[in-house]
C-alpha cells in the first residue's frame, strides 16, 4: 500500500500507471516464487529457514532506506527524462528500480517455509494451507491498517519505518527458530522416503499450472472491477481502495484456511471452482443494489458526529459477506492445487514455486488487461 502510494506521486494516479505499478510488485513476486522454489531443492530445514530470515531482513533494511532512495530519484528525475516515446518503459524502469528486489525475496516465503517446516509428504498440504492462509491474513490486517490508519496519521516515511522494523524482527525470529531444525539434508527427507514416491497426481502438473494461471486473471480482474463498484457505490477515496483489497485478502485468508483444517480428502479442484463460479454470479446479480445500499448505511451514520470509522467499517463488513462466497472459494484454490500435484517430499517447494509463478503470471496479466 505504502509503495503504491509512493509510486503514484511519481508516476501518476492514472489507471495505465497503477496496472504498472501492480505489474511490478507482482511480476517480483512472480519470479521469487521460481527462483526460491528451485533453491528450496536439496537443501536442510536448518538452511532454509535461515535463508528465509536473510530474505525478510533485507525486505527490512531496504524499508528502512526506502525514503532516502525514493528521495534520490524525485531529484534527480528532470535529469532522468525519457526519449519521447519511450515513457512506458522510462516508467516500468522507474518502478522496478525502487521495488523489484524487495518483491523477489517475498516470493520466497511460501516455498521456502513449506519445503522447511513440512513434517511430510501427508502434512505438507495442510501445512501449506496454514501459512498461505496466515501469510494472507497478515496482509490483510497491513492493508487495512495502513490505508486507514498509518499513512493518513503518520504519513509515507514514517510507516516505512514502522514496517521495515517488523519484517527485521520476523527475520530474526526465523534465524533463531532456524538453530533448532535438522541441518541433515538426507535426515530430513529420510522419514518420507518411503511414502514420497507412493502418492499418485490426480491432476497433472500442466493441467494445475492452467488452473492456477486462469484462477489469478479472473480473481484480479475481479478486484479491479470490485475496486471500481464500490467506487461507484461509496465514492472512490483511497479509503474505498483500502477497503476492498483488504476485504479481498481476508475472504482470500479464510478460504485457505479452510483448506488448512481439512486433513483428509478436501473437496475436488472444479468443486471449488463451480463454487467461486456461483458466488461470483450471485454478486454480478446484486451489483446494480450496491448504491443503494452504500446510501442506507451512510444514511444510518448521518446522525452521529464523527462517524468515520463506524461508517467505514459497516462498509467493510458489508463488502466481506458480499464477498465471503467467491473469494473465499478463490482462497482455496491455489492450496487444493498444491495438494492436488505434490508427489516427492524433496519438491514441495519447487511445486510451491512453479505454481504461484503461474498463479502471478495470470494476475498480473488480469490486472493490467
Amino acid at each position: 500500500v505504502s509503495w503504491h502510494r509512493y509510486l503514484s506521486n511519481l508516476l501518476g494516479s492514472q489507471a495505465r500507471a497503477a496496472a504498472l505499478i501492480l505489474g511490478v510488485f507482482l511480476g517480483g513476486l512472480c519470479i521469487g516464487y521460481g527462483l526460491f522454489g528451485k533453491l528450496s531443492r536439496g537443501r536442510s530445514p536448518r538452511a532454509l529457514l535461515a535463508l528465509c530470515g536473510k530474505i525478510e531482513i533485507f525486505i527490512g533494511i531496504w524499508a528502512l532506506i526506502f525514503p532516502n532512495l525514493y528521495r534520490l530519484v524525485w531529484e534527480n528525475i528532470g535529469v532522468l527524462s525519457p526519449v519521447v516515446g519511450a515513457s512506458l518503459f522510462f516508467d516500468a524502469l522507474l518502478a522496478a528500480t525502487l521495488i523489484a528486489l524487495p518483491t523477489i525475496c517475498m516470493g520466497g516465503t511460501l516455498p521456502l517455509l513449506t519445503q522447511g517446516l513440512s513434517a511430510d509428504l501427508e502434512d505438507a498440504s495442510p501445512f501449506h494451507a496454514r501459512v498461505y492462509a496466515i501469510n494472507t491474513g497478515g496482509a490483510f490486517l497491513g492493508c487495512l491498517l495502513t490505508g486507514l490508519y498509518l499513512l493518513p496519521t503518520y504519513g509515507l516515511s514514517n510507516t516505512m519505518y514502522i514496517a521495515g522494523p517488523m519484517n527485521v524482527l520476523a527475520g530474526g525470529l526465523l534465524l533463531l527458530i532456524s538453530r533448532r531444525l535438522s541441518n541433515n539434508e538426507i535426515e530430513a527427507g529420510s522419514a518420507t522416503t518411503v511414502v514420497e514416491e507412493t502418492p499418485e497426481r490426480y491432476l497433472s502438473y500442466s493441467r494445475a499450472a492452467a488452473v492456477a494461471f486462469l484462477a489469478g486473471f479472473y480473481s484480479l480482474s475481479l478486484q479491479v472491477v470490485f475496486i471500481r463498484c464500490v467506487g461507484l457505490a461509496a465514492g472512490s477515496s483511497e479509503y474505498a481502495f483500502s477497503m476492498v483489497v483488504a476485504a479481498y485478502i481476508l475472504m482470500l485468508a479464510f478460504g485457505a484456511w479452510r483448506v488448512a483444517q481439512v486433513k483428509r480428502t478436501p473437496i475436488p479442484v472444479w468443486l471449488n471452482q463451480l463454487v467461486a463460479l456461483v458466488g461470483a454470479g450471485a454478486v454480478y446479480l446484486t451489483v446494480q443494489n450496491w448504491p443503494y445500499y452504500s446510501h442506507v448505511i451512510r444514511v444510518l451514520f448521518s446522525s452521529v458526529p464523527p462517524a468515520f470509522y463506524p461508517y467505514h467499517l459497516s462498509l467493510f463488513a458489508f463488502l466481506c459477506l458480499v464477498l465471503l462466497v467467491p473469494v473465499g472459494a478463490m482462497g482455496c484454490t491455489m492450496p487444493l492445487l498444491f495438494g492436488s500435484v505434490k508427489n516427492r517430499f524433496a519438491d514441495l517447494g519447487s511445486d510451491v514455486g512453479r505454481l504461484y509463478s503461474w498463479n502471478t503470471i495470470g494476475c498480473v496479466l488480469g490486472a493490467v488487461i
